[in-house]
């Protein structure tokens, strides 16, 4: 069980994940089926300028990464 509370509201997502793109770490979003897990951090870095990377590993293998895992 993790230490940290959740985040509920889409005030405070949107808190959380423009202070991780600030900081340059990974948001992993985990939610029911439409509930803006997408939808939120593609607004944040159209408002912001910043670039978005998707990645959804069911769809994506390693071969897709430009990256090393």
């Amino acid at each position: 069980m993790s230490d940290r509370t959740p985040v509920t509201t889409f005030a405070e997502a949107k808190l959380v994940i423009e202070a991780c793109f600030a900081a340059k770490m990974p948001v992993k979003l985990d939610g029911a089926p439409g509930c803006g897990k997408t939808s939120l951090p593609v607004l944040i870095a159209k408002e912001t300028g910043r670039k978005y990377h998707e990645l959804r590993p069911a769809l994506h293998g390693p071969e897709d990464l430009k990256f090393p895992i």
